[in-house]
């Protein structure tokens, strides 16, 4: 295969078909690149809009981006960058990794058999009225992440964990049903779903502790899920490909427990008794870390989610890359490492062990 070298448009230029196009937002800039990746990557990967939200008198996409032919019943990698819009180098990681993967496509032969063998759908930016307006929640108030119907009967506070008093207070549920961008992921992930044995997703944020941490549910009970065996297996096989990374693997409720959890409802709704295997983790890059380096970013509130620093932002490009890379060969070889089921009890008590649960 010729490689080309045609370059990606900078980012002052904008996709042909951008419904954002000759826009001087800083806020779309995610949205803009997500466009020209698509283009760029168009022989392998569709962009679809998924559905439209309000913001000011625009509507802004909710776009999925999803490689064009794999195998029938091929295993899902499911990407989710932006949930909570002022985190925006969860969607910029993303972006990242698909810019990766989709200029390695031109020229590498192996990695084109490599991405027939899985389904890749990524939502780089799931909140895009959030991620415009500079929020945590979208613009109707609701915090995503606390948007699903699932209810903690052990957390005892009233904010953090989520709260439906008000649109105007922090951590916001939303009323009794999803959101627009909620219901668009269900969809989208129900969709890639339908015709696979195994999905491992990813959904990236920022904002918590010094060290980035990968966690998965339950974020409603302290007490681990039954089927912990192939997390057990995947932290293993990572920890022995990668000795010296520096990720913290954990249950979310290690730290809080949370209402409305949206990975604790997919979770519940596409694995758990559906047959199949479903391994959802969330990335929490250890914004705190940039805050002790460059005290000054707490004078801005993306300050305290976002590298504010141009070498620090690239380095934090680069370091995700190796992970995303992981998880794709993770999800084509899924059949390789999945433990049996003689194996699974060994695993079952060493995640108790592990994470001292009981």
């Amino acid at each position: 295969m010729k490689p080309e070298i045609n370059a990606i448009p900078s980012e002052e230029d904008t996709g042909k078909h951008s419904p954002i196009r000759n826009r001087k937002q800083k806020s779309f800039t995610e949205l803009q690149q997500l466009e020209r990746l698509a283009d760029r990557g168009s022989k392998w990967f569709e962009l679809k809009k998924q559905a439209e939200v309000r913001y000011k008198n625009q509507l802004l996409p909710i776009y999925s981006l999803q490689n064009i032919k794999f195998q029938k019943n091929a295993p899902l990698l499911f990407l989710v960058g932006g949930i909570h819009g002022v985190e925006r180098i969860g969607s910029q990681s993303l972006l990242a990794f698909l810019s990766h993967l989709i200029e390695r496509l031109h020229w590498d032969d192996y990695l084109n058999q490599l991405i027939s063998k899985t389904q890749i759908v990524a939502i780089p930016v799931a909140n895009p009225s959030g991620m415009a307006l500079g929020k945590r929640s979208n613009a109707n108030g609701v915090d995503l992440m606390r948007n699903s119907p699932i209810e903690s009967f052990e957390t005892k506070n009233l904010f953090v964990s989520g709260q439906s008093i008000s649109s105007l207070l922090p951590w916001y549920r939303g009323s009794n049903q999803l959101e627009v961008e909620t219901a668009t992921i269900d969809k989208v992930l129900g969709q890639a779903a339908r015709e696979t044995n195994f999905i491992l997703s990813l959904d990236l944020h920022s904002g918590f502790g010094f060290r980035d941490r990968i966690w998965f549910p339950y974020a409603y009970r302290s007490r681990l899920m039954k089927r912990i065996s192939p997390i057990v297996s995947l932290k293993l096989l990572w920890e022995r490909s990668y000795p010296d990374n520096a990720y913290i693997i954990e249950p979310q409720s290690n730290h809080y427990l949370t209402h409305g959890d949206l990975w604790d409802y997919f979770y519940k709704k596409y694995g758990h008794k559906s047959g199949r295997t479903f391994i959802p983790l969330t990335l929490e890059m250890g914004s705190w870390i940039w805050l002790k380096k460059r005290p000054i970013q707490a004078l801005r509130f993306d300050g305290y989610f976002n590298p504010n620093t141009k070498h620090r932002k690239s380095r934090v490009l680069r370091r995700h890359i190796s992970l995303m890379n992981f998880l794709l060969h993770a999800s084509i070889n899924y059949q390789n490492w999945l433990p049996t089921p003689e194996q699974e009890d060994n695993l079952s008590q060493f995640a108790h062990t592990l994470w001292k649960k009981t």
